[in-house]
């Protein structure tokens, strides 16, 4: 407990540091991470609901699949906030996220530590280092959230062998839903992956152990898993249902256990089901992925850069070129895994530095890469080999442990140990001098105060290093172990925290306290059209004007499109990255070429005209791409919609056949078909449009509304509170029929699947906050108590 409170302390003042001094994480996957937190979040806070839509994303996008990654472990508590008040300022809620996941890594390694090593010391430099070295900016998901959760995971099997108690299954299925639940989907392969390899080795080393042996019998006694087993192979030899019902409810405990664990099973399977359910309407850019989700080999082999063994020169040189990754782990892991390498003989350090190994291997594109893509389940959806060195690097350091441990150990009697890492660290940080100073490229917003300070860093480290060996080689015997000990954490602790510090804090720019406050909740009003680019919004949204210069600070990183949703700015064409996009406006995008020109493409989509427009009458045409050759047709003014004749037929006869023209594409003839009246917009969020419509002229026969928002066929629609059915209409867009005169009209996105499937998120989500709960208040209060499973020797 006393080592999680200092960590946790001191590492915590990195947080204060931001929150002081105004930094904003500006910058690449870390801000976009912000940025999605902040538009769920507001959503709450303005509308009690969360977004299944999200209007301002390139005409419009589906929610659901940008939810699951920008999830923090308090997002269920920050959305309980944002219920309660709209008066927090997000920026201060994601920082206090950011560090409550990095004491959830901290409680993970602590207790995955007691289970390594004997010694104190080393479950201190362990968890000093790991945490000084977990970089979350500029690149949350692979340099953080890809590892953050293994330890604990891997502690909760351990205990579950062990043990022979269910809770920890529990516990370690709640842990492994992180692979997801804040990361991409297909994080999840790749943990399955680190997890099987660690217990491919640990079978050998441990599985002929006594206690194991009893552990897993325990295990098998109270195992609901290994019962249900039992029970279906009797009721398919006997009664089938009766009996299997009659004896699971004899044993209420075990019937209590299936249930748990069925129920979690389900709850995750309904929340990552959003990455198939409707998948047919969303189209994949840069054609990296096919239709079902799968890469090619060169593309999982050569995607997302940091290939290659050249990355780990980064352990030498503290600084490396990735903006993706980083890899050094203090001046002493080195030394430490060269002592483990000749001296440990325990047997977690073969299970710890196997895994490792191998990882390193997958991680520089090796065999074991191309045997992963080839044979591990769901391998061809996986990408980004290169960015799971920083798995390597956990692993690394907890092997290092292992000869931390044997330094120790031999410290007292044999001396040689001092010299033998003195040896390497010494040239080490030496060599290490000239890389303290920062890239200016990379870090030109570091005043040069603190680049003083940090080229200092390596002849502070090197001249302390000095003088607690002079003092440890002239003090008396009894008090040479331990304040060289002490020393050296000290020092290692100053290397880590000034390396931190230069790489979170020193990298983000300070902000003004008017750019901070733009992280309230935010009352947006429907955008009644389209501006050409974001950059566009500048002279119309104050929210757009102070962001700007921020988001042009350090162009070479990739800034994403979802900006566009965080500064609601409804843009013709985003000024950033887009990976994603829906099939209709991606088929509108294509036509483009088609067009006579820019200006009946951009009216379509509410460039200069409205977004909401009146039609009389609705014209069928073959398909799609015909609708681009009536765009070709000389003089057409772009005042008429369309629709391909598939849709119609989706429709069966909801539209009077006497609305719908057809025409040869040889006798077009252009018309005007809009109509007056007046569209007074009643209310306006993500997931809805309320509108009252007033339509001069008396008809039996109804007109047509027309949205340029892109077409989805889960948007629903009602007219007078009578649903009408929703029509894809010029090519990406919508449309609906509407009476003459007055009508109230309701747009409403999504059915049932979406907040079934955002509730069973968030109750995993609460279940995973109790976990780690439960776990703090028993499992750090035991070893408190000194009741943990000791290390098999």
């Amino acid at each position: 407990m006393k080592v999680f409170c200092w960590v946790a302390f001191l590492y915590s003042l990195i947080y204060l540091f931001l929150i002081g001094q105004h930094r904003l994480p500006i910058d690449h996957d870390t801000f976009q991470y912000l940025q999605q937190q902040y538009v769920y979040f507001n959503e709450v806070v303005q509308n009690r609901s969360l977004p299944y839509w999200l209007p301002y994303y390139i005409h419009g996008y589906v929610g659901n699949y940008q939810f699951l990654p920008q999830l923090t472990l308090l997002s269920p508590v920050f959305y309980g906030l944002g219920l309660i008040s709209d008066q927090w300022n997000y920026l201060y809620l994601y920082y206090f996220g950011l560090w409550f996941e990095e004491l959830f890594f901290l409680l993970g390694i602590i207790l995955l530590a007691t289970l390594y090593y004997k010694n104190l010391k080393t479950i201190l430099y362990v968890s000093i280092t790991l945490l000084g070295t977990n970089i979350w900016y500029p690149q949350i998901w692979w340099n953080f959230h890809i590892y953050y959760f293994i330890p604990i995971v891997l502690y909760c099997l351990h205990r579950a062998l062990t043990k022979g108690l269910f809770r920890y299954v529990i516990g370690a299925v709640l842990f492994f839903a992180l692979a997801v639940y804040g990361n991409f989907l297909y994080c999840g392969v790749f943990v399955a992956f680190v997890v099987g390899v660690y217990f491919l080795f640990l079978v050998p080393v441990y599985f002929k152990k006594r206690s194991y042996l009893e552990g897993l019998a325990g295990f098998s006694r109270h195992s609901p898993v290994l019962n249900i087993l039992k029970k279906l192979f009797v009721l398919y030899f006997y009664v089938f249902l009766y009996q299997g019902i009659k004896t699971l409810w004899m044993r209420k405990k075990i019937l209590w256990y299936t249930v748990v664990f069925m129920g979690l099973i389900g709850l995750m399977a309904v929340s990552f089901y959003y990455v198939k359910y409707g998948d047919h309407e969303l189209a994949y850019l840069y054609n990296t992925r096919d239709a079902s989700g799968k890469i090619a080999i060169n593309t999982f082999l050569n995607y997302g850069g940091s290939l290659g063994w050249g990355k780990f020169g980064e352990i030498f040189q503290r600084y490396g070129n990735s903006v993706d990754l980083n890899l050094y782990a203090g001046f002493c892991v080195l030394p430490f895994v060269f002592l483990a390498l000749l001296f440990s003989r325990r047997k977690m350090s073969y299970v710890v530095g196997g895994t490792a190994l191998v990882i390193l291997l997958f991680s520089a594109g090796t065999g074991v890469a191309q045997a992963f893509y080839y044979v591990f389940p769901l391998g061809k959806v996986f990408r980004h080999i290169g960015l799971t060195a920083s798995v390597f690097k956990l692993f690394m350091v907890l092997y290092a442990g292992f000869g931390f441990e044997i330094f120790l150990k031999r410290l007292e009697h044999d001396r040689r140990m001092v010299f033998v890492v003195g040896a390497f660290l010494i040239p080490l940080l030496w060599t290490l001098r000239k890389v303290y100073v920062l890239n200016p490229e990379r870090f030109w917003f570091v005043s040069q105060a603190e680049q003083a300070v940090f080229a200092k860093i390596p002849y502070v480290l090197v001249g302390g290093l000095f003088l607690v060996f002079l003092y440890w080689m002239i003090s008396r015997e009894g008090r040479r172990r331990d304040l060289l000990v002490s020393g050296l954490l000290v020092l290692i602790f100053m290397d880590l925290f000034s390396y931190k510090y230069s790489l979170i804090v020193a990298r983000m720019p300070k902000v003004s306290k008017e750019v901070i406050s733009l992280f309230k909740p935010f009352k947006y009003a429907f955008p009644l059209g389209r501006l050409l680019t974001t950059e566009s919004h500048a002279a119309y949204s104050d929210r757009v004007k102070k962001f700007l210069p921020l988001m042009r600070h350090n162009p070479q990183l990739t800034k994403y499109n979802t900006i566009d949703s965080f500064l609601f700015a409804d843009s013709f064409v985003s000024s950033y990255r887009v990976d994603f996009i829906l099939n209709s406006i991606k088929d509108y995008f294509s036509a483009r070429e088609l067009f006579p020109g820019e200006e009946i493409y951009r009216k379509y989509s509410g460039v200069g005209t409205p977004k909401l427009g009146v039609f009389s009458k609705i014209n069928e045409v073959e398909n799609h791409d015909a609708v681009g050759r009536v765009f070709r047709q000389p003089g057409f003014s772009g005042d008429m919609i369309f629709v391909a004749a598939e849709e119609i037929r989706k429709l069966e006869g909801k539209i009077p056949e006497a609305l719908i023209q057809r025409q040869d594409m040889r006798d077009f003839q252009n018309r005007n078909e809009r109509l007056g009246g007046e569209l007074t917009i009643k209310q306006f969020s993500f997931n809805s449009l309320v509108l009252i419509s007033s339509v001069p002229g008396r008809s039996d026969q109804p007109c047509f509304l027309y949205y340029a928002d892109a077409y989805h066929p889960h948007w629903q629609a009602y007219v007078n509170g009578k649903k009408v059915p929703v029509m894809r209409v010029n090519i990406g867009y919508k449309a609906i029929p509407i009476p003459y005169g007055e009508a109230q009209i309701v747009f409403k996105f999504g059915n049932l699947f979406y907040p079934l499937s955002f509730l069973c998120t968030l109750l995993m989500s609460t279940a995973i906050l109790f976990a780690i709960l439960y776990v703090f208040f028993t499992e750090m209060i035991s070893y408190r108590k000194k009741v943990v499973v000791k290390e098999i020797t």
